[in-house]
């Protein structure tokens, strides 16, 4: 049975920061910050895709947001997270949409008029999810994150 879940405890902000540090770090860097406004349900919820164990994970603002304003972009629903854990095991089962789509009705909840994500240009598989669930690309950031460095020696 799958399920999701609210997180809410020190085991579930264990699982989150493990997945955060793996997944995310790598590609936009420290997450601490986020993981500490998710315990104190400051500006974001999380979300845990259960099937047997967690499989899958999702981070959105609780309030709309004008920060895309500038690309015609209002009343925005902002995804910070989703992840399908293990990628390799896990892909093509559902649960990316599953997460998306728990993200879709909080939208619908709030009357959002559209729902957002940035993608990192090293995830191409991760844009090409989200094109084909209906997003379309409005903008593209060079050198908004952690450049890797290659040293020669």
């Amino acid at each position: 049975m799958v399920k999701i879940i609210t997180a809410k405890d020190r085991t579930h902000y264990s699982f989150i920061g493990k997945v955060l540090d793996k997944y995310i770090k790598p590609i936009y860097g420290n997450q601490e910050k986020q993981l500490r406004k998710i315990k104190k349900g400051e500006d974001r919820t999380c979300k845990i895709l259960l099937a047997d164990k967690e499989v899958g994970l999702l981070i959105y603002k609780t309030e709309l947001s004008e920060e895309y304003s500038n690309y015609s972009i209002y009343g925005a629903l902002e995804i910070k997270t989703l992840i399908v854990v293990d990628p390799d095991k896990n892909s093509g089962r559902g649960y990316g949409s599953r997460l998306l789509q728990e993200a879709f009705d909080y939208a619908k909840s709030l009357n959002a008029e559209s729902v957002v994500v940035t993608v990192s240009s090293r995830k191409p598989e991760s844009l090409e999810f989200f094109q084909k669930k209906g997003f379309d690309q409005v903008t593209h950031f060079a050198d908004k994150y952690i450049k890797e460095i290659q040293n020669f020696s």
